[in-house]
């Protein structure tokens, strides 16, 4: 779902994973695009 924001689209439930920046869902433990293990990542704030 995409909210407007002043002029920016908001996707909710969607988070952008810190290695390749790539859209992951906010419940994802594992990005999609590097495989990169997001529930371990130091950059990960849950």
């Amino acid at each position: 779902m995409n909210r407007k924001q002043s002029g920016l689209v908001i996707k909710v439930g969607i988070k952008s994973c810190p290695e390749c920046k790539g859209e992951v869902h906010k419940d994802a433990n594992i990005c999609p695009h590097c495989r990169t293990q997001l529930s371990e990542h130091p950059k990960c704030q849950r």
